[in-house]
């Protein structure tokens, strides 16, 4: 049974419909039989994986201009082994102009 080119792309996600083709032109995979005609539609994901985007700045955002103008917080956890106080969440604290802890 030959099967559309669409339907093996959607089931593997991450190879480009050319790359099927070939896969199967050259005997790489075993079992497969697609329609090698250009047939193919564009999906939204390769539409959206191929778009170009402006790169990310290298440089953030000013600091702040003081320490504790601005506190940047996270909690994560619980953890399953408990500090030494007994306590099983963290908490983190980052000083946004000195970037520390």
């Amino acid at each position: 049974m030959v099967g559309d080119i669409n339907v093996r792309h959607q089931r593997m996600p991450y190879v480009h419909c050319d790359g099927i083709g070939n896969m199967v032109k050259y005997g790489v995979v075993e079992g497969v039989k697609v329609n090698l005609k250009p047939n193919f539609t564009r999906c939204e994901a390769c539409v959206y994986g191929r778009s170009k985007r402006d790169p990310i700045p290298k440089q953030g955002a000013t600091r702040c201009a003081n320490v504790l103008d601005l506190v940047h917080t996270d909690v994560c956890g619980p953890f399953r082994v408990p500090s030494m106080g007994g306590s099983r969440p963290f908490v983190s604290f980052v000083d946004d102009h000195m970037r520390r802890l």
